[in-house]
């Protein structure tokens, strides 16, 4: 019994060593990761991602939010930006409600629900007396039926986010706009003939890569995830209309 107990007091103390020599930065995560498990959030996977188009970190409480936030969000050319609201935020993944802002201008809700029962392309939100032009949105409620056909597609996007997100606070222009002459002029190919390209090849190939995956978040170009994962081989094609 002194044993089991001394071996527990000895791991509660590594974890706390641990926790001094974490950098700021996963410190923070740490804490927020605590304090949102604090909530009553014990059981779910919880992911902190960073958001390109939103440039910024997104605490999400779940398996299908992740997948959510990935296909209908991040990478959807459609939408522009978006914002996690906590006016409507219960304890059930039900009331788990997204601000969307589409790429046309308009607004809608994303909220994500579970089962068939739960699904639409437009419902209407309860009416909160203290969110009164949100309730009035137009609202997508998005089931499992809605994400398990994209699960693979949006965990092979996981890569290139992590190349992207390892260039945040840094824009990097002049690698930037000769990525989008090569787009503009070869229109389709592949993330190899990009890195072979002698006007791109004399840079770091992570950097080229985050660049890559962030042009595609922005829509300036598509990338083809649907049969391999992030690559050399992987397809892109020009998806700017040019009038």
């Amino acid at each position: 019994m002194r044993n089991t107990a001394f071996g527990l007091f000895t791991r509660k103390k590594e974890i706390l060593l641990a926790k001094e020599h974490l950098s700021p930065r996963n410190a923070q995560r740490l804490r927020l990761f605590d304090a949102y498990r604090g909530r009553g959030h014990r059981n779910n996977n919880l992911f902190l991602v960073y958001s390109v188009k939103t440039d910024q970190d997104w605490v999400l409480p779940g398996d299908r939010h992740l997948v959510h936030w990935i296909y209908y969000l991040e990478t959807d050319p459609e939408v522009k930006t978006f914002d996690f609201t906590s006016a409507y935020e219960r304890d059930s993944d039900r009331f788990w409600v997204v601000d969307v802002i589409r790429s046309n201008g308009t607004r809608i809700n994303h909220q994500i629900g579970r089962g068939a029962g739960e699904g639409g392309e437009a419902t209407q939100l309860q009416k909160d007396p203290s969110s009164d032009n949100a309730s009035r949105l137009e609202n997508r409620v998005f089931t499992d039926e809605d994400f398990e056909p994209h699960v693979k597609v949006s965990l092979r996007w996981l890569k290139p986010i992590g190349f992207a997100t390892a260039l945040r606070n840094h824009e990097y222009p002049h690698q930037t706009l000769i990525l989008l002459d090569y787009f503009k002029q070869r229109k389709n190919g592949d993330i190899g003939q990009i890195l072979s390209n002698p006007d791109v090849c004399k840079y770091e190939p992570a950097l080229i890569l985050g660049l890559i995956a962030r042009l595609a978040i922005r829509g300036h170009i598509q990338l083809d995830l649907t049969v391999n994962s992030f690559g050399y081989r992987t397809p892109w094609i020009w998806s700017i209309k040019e009038h």
